[in-house]
C-alpha cells in the first residue's frame, strides 16, 4: 500500500516523517592501509556476492537477486531505526498489533524472516511494510478498524513483503549502485553524507510510493488469504476497503496512480473469497 497526504485517499499510505538518513549507512571509520586496487577488488567481490537466486514462495519461481536475504533485512533496518527517530511509536496496544500480525505472518508464504510490528502514533489512516519485515500501522487506521480488519490490513503488507515488492522496486531503480555504498560501508568507508542522504530517500520513496497496481491487487489476495488461514474471516479485508472508501468520501481524492479504484480491490478480494469458500465446502 502506499502514501497519501492528509485529505487525500487513504489508499492504506500516506505521509511518513523521514527528516534524516539512516546514520547506520555511514558510522563505521575507514580502515586505514587499504589500497586503492585491493579496495576495488574487495569492491567488485561485494557486488558479485551480490549476485544470487532467491526462491519466491508467492510465485513458486527462483528469482535472481542482487539482494540476498540478509541485505534486504539489513536494509529495512535502516530505514526503519530512521522512521522510528523521526516518528512516536505508541505502545498502547502493541501486544494487540504484534499478536496479530504474528499470526498472520506464520501463516505467510515467507517464513525466512523475523516480522515486526508497530504503531506510529499518528491520526493518518495509513500502513506500510520495509523490505525485511517491518511493518508499520497509523493509529488512526488502527482506531478505526475491528480484529479481522487489522488482520487484513496487516496481512496485506505481509503479503507485500512475502512477494518481495519493495526489494524488487529498489533493484529495478538503483541496481548495483547501492551495493557498491554497501560494500564500502562493509569496508570501512564513509561515503559522503549528501550521497548516503539521497539514497535513503530515494529508497523510502521507492518502497512507499514505487508499488504498481498489480503489486496491490497481489497484495489484496495473499492478505484475504494469510488472514483466513490465521482464523479469521476474510470478509475482513472488504470491510477495510469499504471503510477506505467512506473515509474519503466529501474529500478531494487524488489516488494515487498505483492504487487501482477501491472498487475494483473489492471485486477481486470477493474472486478470492469465493475460491476459499468453494475450497473449504469440498
Amino acid at each position: 500500500m502506499k502514501i497519501v497526504a492528509k485529505g487525500k485517499m487513504p489508499g492504506i499510505h500516506q505521509s511518513v516523517s523521514l527528516r534524516g538518513v539512516p546514520k547506520a549507512f555511514g558510522t563505521t571509520r575507514q580502515s586505514p592501509g587499504m589500497l586503492p586496487f585491493a579496495r576495488a577488488v574487495c569492491i567488485s567481490f561485494l557486488l558479485l556476492a551480490g549476485c544470487a537466486t532467491v526462491y519466491n514462495p508467492v510465485t513458486r519461481r527462483e528469482e535472481r537477486t542482487l539482494y540476498t536475504v540478509e541485505q534486504e533485512i539489513e536494509l529495512g533496518k535502516q530505514v526503519a531505526e530512521q522512521i522510528e527517530k523521526e516518528n512516536e511509536i505508541c505502545e498502547d496496544k502493541a501486544d494487540y498489533v504484534n499478536r496479530v500480525g504474528q499470526l498472520v505472518a506464520s501463516n505467510s508464504d515467507r517464513d525466512d524472516i523475523a516480522y515486526s510490528f508497530k504503531i506510529i502514533d499518528s491520526g493518518e489512516i495509513n500502513a506500510f511494510a520495509l523490505p525485511g519485515g517491518f511493518i508499520y500501522i497509523y493509529k488512526g487506521l488502527l482506531d478505526i478498524i475491528e480484529e479481522p480488519e487489522l488482520a487484513a490490513v496487516l496481512g496485506h503488507e505481509i503479503g507485500h513483503v512475502a512477494a518481495r515488492h519493495g526489494i524488487k522496486r529498489v533493484q529495478a531503480v538503483f541496481g548495483y549502485q547501492l551495493l557498491a555504498i554497501v560494500a564500502l560501508v562493509a569496508l570501512g568507508d564513509k561515503p559522503e553524507a549528501g550521497q548516503i542522504q539521497q539514497i535513503a530517500n530515494d529508497i523510502f520513496t521507492l518502497v512507499i510510493l514505487g508499488y504498481s497496481r498489480e503489486d496491490e491487487f497481489q497484495a489484496d489476495r495473499l492478505g484475504t488469504i494469510y488472514a483466513h488461514r490465521g482464523g479469521y474471516d476474510p470478509r475482513g479485508m472488504v470491510r477495510l476497503l469499504e471503510k477506505l472508501g467512506e473515509q474519503s468520501r466529501g474529500q478531494p481524492i487524488t489516488f494515487l496512480s498505483t492504487h487501482p479504484p477501491i472498487e475494483d480491490r473489492i471485486s477481486q478480494v470477493e474472486i478470492v473469497i469465493s475460491a476459499l469458500e468453494s475450497e473449504e465446502s469440498r
